[in-house]
């Protein structure tokens, strides 16, 4: 298999979970694909694939959920193997905190306000200039992931300063989610206005962000930043 959706809780809208569109991109790159619930599975028994994706869901890293526990403990499995065993491992918003869980115990920390609509990163190594990108998320990585030897922060923004990150060669972590569209954060916005005033974000400026956004956010960003790099060194194939 090539890539393995590990899938956590929750839904982005309606009966879109958060697997659904990471699924749906790496299908339509040519990639045999398989998912698993984390809240359920058993991670020690997990298919062989060459990349593995963690991606967002609704609990906190910070909760003590049984599943959540797992799910950073096998994080850690695969990232420690990561390269040096052929795979490669992808964490998308939760997905990425999970990961940087794994690699230093308490780097999840709260935002002041929800992070939400189609916003700018900055690359933090000069080469990857400015990207677009849709964004949402109340908590984030602590710029002290840095301390691991290995880690490099890769992208940033004004109100998250670990946007994305690196580990060694073969393990990568997004804040934001790469493999979601303008209408996709448009029907986010729309089904979860609730919460977004619930947690200090602003419901009008997250669609005004759409709009002034929406040209810039590009189409191949999820093969960009996901797909290419972990094509990678790791043998991933096109099936199709």
């Amino acid at each position: 298999m090539d890539a393995l959706v590990c899938v956590s809780d929750g839904f982005i809208y309606d009966d879109v979970d958060y697997g659904l569109r990471i699924q749906q991109r790496l299908t339509a790159e040519g990639l045999e694909t398989g998912r698993v619930d984390l809240t359920k599975s058993n991670l020690d028994t997990l298919p062989p694939a060459r990349v593995y994706v963690f991606t967002g869901g609704e609990t906190s890293v910070n909760t003590e959920t049984a599943w959540m526990r797992r799910a950073v403990e096998h994080a850690g499995r695969l990232v420690r193997t990561a390269g040096a065993a052929t795979h490669s491992v992808v964490g998308i918003c939760l997905g990425s905190q999970i990961i940087a869980e794994a690699l230093r115990p308490g780097s999840i920390t709260s935002l002041p306000a929800m992070d939400i609509g189609l916003i700018r990163v900055m690359g933090r190594d000069g080469a990857h200039g400015q990207e677009t990108v849709p964004t949402f998320h109340y908590q984030a990585i602590s710029p002290h992931i840095e301390s691991i030897d290995g880690v490099r922060v890769t992208w940033s923004s004004p109100t998250t300063p670990v946007e994305g990150f690196s580990y060694g060669s073969a393990v990568y972590g997004f804040q934001f989610h790469p493999e979601l569209t303008s209408d996709d954060m448009l029907e986010l916005i729309n089904g979860r206005a609730d919460e977004i005033e619930f947690r200090n974000g602003t419901v009008a400026d997250a669609r005004h962000s759409v709009g002034r956004y929406r040209d810039s956010l590009s189409s191949d960003l999820f093969r960009r930043l996901v797909v290419d790099r972990c094509r990678v060194g790791n043998g991933m194939r096109r099936v199709g």
